[in-house]
C-alpha cells in the first residue's frame, strides 16, 4: 500500500478523478430518497384503503 507521501496520491489526475466522481455520489443519494418516497406512498395507498 503506498504511503500518503507518494506523489501519485496527490497528483492532479487523481484529484480530477475524484471531482468527476463526486456528482455521481450525489445522484445515488437522491435516488435512494426517491425510492423511499415511492415505497412510502405505495404503502399509504395500500393500507389506508382498508
Amino acid at each position: 500500500m503506498p504511503s500518503a507521501s507518494t506523489a501519485e496520491t496527490v497528483s492532479p489526475r487523481n484529484i480530477e478523478r475524484l471531482y468527476r466522481g463526486a456528482p455521481m455520489l450525489l445522484i445515488g443519494e437522491g435516488t435512494v430518497d426517491i425510492r423511499r418516497m415511492i415505497i412510502g406512498r405505495r404503502l399509504l395507498e395500500t393500507y389506508s384503503e382498508r
